[in-house]
């Protein structure tokens, strides 16, 4: 079968993404291959594809546990053999699913790199047919990439102890010129085409909020959900129990919105609940930690929130490029809250020159007067064809075609006193979402009354 005809089959697609059919017929041609697309690009596809066509068993090193059992169940359900290796597994499990690997019973393998060591695996591997190794995630192998793995390292060596070498992909959603490059070398890479889809994302809208407090934070995120209705919604969080203090806080005061909070210390099967209750539409919110949304088929996210910073700018870029895989508009929006950086910024470890590099980026992203979306596309190394952009906070405050009234609206809000951030947003409101803004509990019914309607006959006049 051809490529197209298997995006059909396996996938009820009738044509690829941009990127996708060029990254899989390199693959086909025998020719090493580095892909970096997007999030949302579909980088999984650029394997999978051809691992049905080539036959043999394809072997994917994947970081995280969550990801490969993601890609098995949505593998699995598509009718094509695959199945995971991992600590999830009894050693039964282990050595049978070993075992059919070396027979050849499988189409795709995941592994998390840490296991590329151990001796069952590798005589496995020796044994069975193996023309593709896909290497996702691919930037854990640069140190200068944001997520640095040193299992990844090694990926290079186990290759040599093969019999024959298979062609070799490497995939990621996130790396500037430099760590392309690392990842080019440590891999071993042969001649290998380089293909790039543009970072930029014309449906996404880019936004921060500067909060001076922290109920700022929350009315901000009250507000986008029930006034602005964006929604489905995914909020990063940075720790397990502010995600859980978040969701409940939700969970009282949108109403009738479904919250619940995800991660990594919620056991498996209430994970794997939740997260197919998110897909399903039956949960409107999710506050997560970073934990979530890595291969997640889920298009229609129409708002990504930052409740605190992520620690690097590839980071903020992958969680942010979860919203609107549709190619619908969606919202991105973090919430700059200086105290909540301080706990962000604890999480980088500064022996680590690619994690503090990419964190000293995130703060000038957040800081930036420029256009953002610019700012993206220059750190990642894509020339940047505009100068402002209708799709950013800045480009739209200092938009010469921003209304007069939206104008006069911002120095009226000035006026009163209000941060600069919030008469930003403040702008947006309608005279019909005031109302619903106002009646938010415990956050717009303690605002004070003239307050109000203030804001009420800015709005409308």
């Amino acid at each position: 079968m051809d490529p197209i005809s298997i995006l059909q089959k396996y996938y009820g697609y009738s044509s690829f993404r941009p990127g996708q059919l060029e990254s899989i017929q390199s693959v086909l041609a025998g020719q090493d291959t580095l892909a970096v697309l997007p999030t949302g690009g579909g980088k999984s596809v650029c394997f999978q594809v051809p691992s049905l066509i080539l036959g043999g068993t394809t072997l994917v090193i994947s970081p995280l546990i969550s990801l490969m059992q993601d890609q098995v169940a949505q593998l699995t359900r598509r009718q094509i053999r695959s199945t995971y290796l991992n600590s999830t597994l009894s050693p039964a499990e282990l050595a049978e699913r070993t075992a059919q690997l070396a027979a050849g019973h499988w189409q795709l393998v995941y592994v998390a790199p840490e296991r590329l060591g151990q001796t069952s695996l590798l005589q496995a591997c020796q044994s069975a047919n193996i023309p593709l190794l896909a290497v996702d995630e691919a930037h854990c192998i640069s140190q200068w990439g944001h997520d640095f793995r040193p299992a990844y390292v090694k990926i290079a060596e186990f290759i040599t102890q093969l019999p024959r070498r298979p062609t070799i992909m490497a995939v990621t959603a996130t790396a500037t010129p430099r760590v392309q490059d690392e990842i080019v070398s440590t891999l071993q890479l042969r001649s290998p085409r380089r293909i790039f889809t543009s970072f930029r994302r014309t449906n996404l809208h880019l936004h921060i909020f500067r909060c001076q407090t922290s109920w700022q934070r929350e009315f901000m995120i009250a507000y986008w959900l029930l006034a602005k209705r964006q929604w489905p919604a995914i909020i990063y969080v940075s720790s397990q129990s502010g995600g859980e203090q978040l969701a409940q806080f939700l969970e009282r005061r949108c109403q009738p919105l479904r919250v619940a909070a995800y991660h990594a210390g919620l056991p498996a099967d209430t994970r794997q609940r939740l997260q197919d209750q998110f897909v399903a539409g039956e949960l409107e919110v999710l506050v997560a930690t970073s934990a979530f949304g890595m291969g997640i088929d889920k298009a229609d996210v129409r708002c990504v929130i930052h409740f605190h910073l992520p620690t690097s700018l590839e980071e903020y870029y992958q969680e942010a490029g979860r919203a609107g895989r549709d190619g619908q508009p969606a919202e991105c929006v973090i919430l700059d809250y200086r105290p909540a950086e301080k706990i962000s910024a604890n999480m980088v470890n500064p022996e680590h020159p690619g994690a503090l590099a990419s964190w000293q980026a995130l703060q000038r992203y957040v800081r930036t007067k420029r256009c953002r979306h610019q700012f993206v596309l220059n750190y990642f190394g894509e020339p940047a064809k505009m100068f402002s952009c209708t799709q950013c906070d800045n480009c739209l405050s200092s938009s010469s075609t921003a209304s007069v009234t939206d104008r006069q609206l911002y120095q009226q809000f000035r006026a009163l006193g209000l941060p600069a951030s919030m008469c930003c947003w403040l702008t947006l409101l309608k005279p019909q979402h005031i109302a619903a803004a106002k009646l938010i509990p415990g956050i717009g019914q303690g605002w004070l009354e003239n307050w109000w309607q203030k804001i009420q006959h800015l709005c409308a006049f």
